[in-house]
């Protein structure tokens, strides 16, 4: 994908005030502090109202991943792959995610079964978001509220982070965008309705664009499929004890398999790849 390449109003460190700079300044940056949902609210709205010409989506975590001095937002597939044998370890990943592709079009029994055999943007969908196998998509929610949550500030000792990312206008239920290289999978619109995790978690997935055939990823550098190059802010959430981010409880963001079917069949595919997935592939 391409980074942003403008400079763009946010906040920095421990600044009130809006700041002119970077994605690059921003990745490296510890992160503003926020105290409570509302506060988070508010300079989101800043944020927002100041970069109009970017659609703002949100990622929660609970540490702030790093490559160098610099946070990483690596899709699941490129993670960890160390310094020795990375290409080997890669092409490995991908021959367990096509594996994983094929159980999935086979357990498939729900609507719109001819997208998701049709459709390699759409089986990795899946895939992603129920964490059956690491895909080159990289989780995103529409929902500030979902970010919180998933960066688990409630039951934290210590900060949190949710990660503003900067992306292009979406349209329909896969959005691309060949300027900027990125493609958007509004979950919503792509997962039956038996699927009722994308539904709480207002889930969308990201990733670079075109897709590539594993030959083509192999040539790329890790940098550019790390969504970094999107950063447009970073959160620090200041943990307090209490709930004051207004945070959702697991039993919505993660409802069981007797409510999420999707949910009952993503759990009879992964235990079908247990034996076949190699020990460095993780989600």
């Amino acid at each position: 994908m391409k980074e942003i390449s403008e400079r763009f109003w946010t906040y920095l460190n421990s600044s009130t005030n809006l700041t002119m700079t970077n994605t690059v300044t921003v990745a490296n940056s510890g992160g503003i502090w926020v105290d409570d949902y509302a506060d988070m609210v508010r300079k989101i709205a800043t944020l927002a109202f100041w970069n109009p010409q970017w659609l703002l989506f949100f990622r929660g975590q609970k540490e702030d991943h790093k490559a160098g001095h610099s946070s990483s937002l690596l899709p699941a597939i490129f993670r960890n792959l160390g310094d020795d044998d990375k290409q080997d370890k890669l092409k490995q990943r991908f021959e367990s995610l096509t594996h994983a592709e094929n159980l999935l079009v086979q357990h498939y029994r729900f609507g719109g079964a001819r997208g998701i055999q049709r459709h390699d943007i759409l089986r990795w969908a899946i895939l992603q978001h129920y964490q059956i196998h690491p895909t080159p998509l990289l989780d995103v929610t529409y929902s500030p509220r979902v970010a919180c949550s998933f960066s688990e500030i409630k039951t934290a000792d210590r900060s949190t982070y949710v990660y503003v990312l900067g992306m292009p206008q979406i349209s329909g239920s896969v959005s691309v965008s060949s300027e900027h290289e990125i493609q958007n999978i509004r979950l919503l619109s792509v997962c039956p309705p038996e699927a009722l995790r994308p539904h709480f978690q207002e889930g969308h997935l990201i990733g670079d664009y075109p897709t590539l055939s594993y030959a083509e990823r192999s040539k790329i550098d890790l940098p550019e499929v790390d969504f970094y190059r999107r950063l447009v802010c970073k959160f620090r959430l200041r943990p307090s004890g209490r709930n004051r981010f207004q945070t959702i409880s697991d039993k919505f963001l993660l409802p069981g398999s007797r409510k999420d079917k999707v949910r009952g069949m993503a759990e009879k595919i992964k235990k079908e790849l247990a034996e076949k997935t190699p020990a460095n592939v993780s989600n």
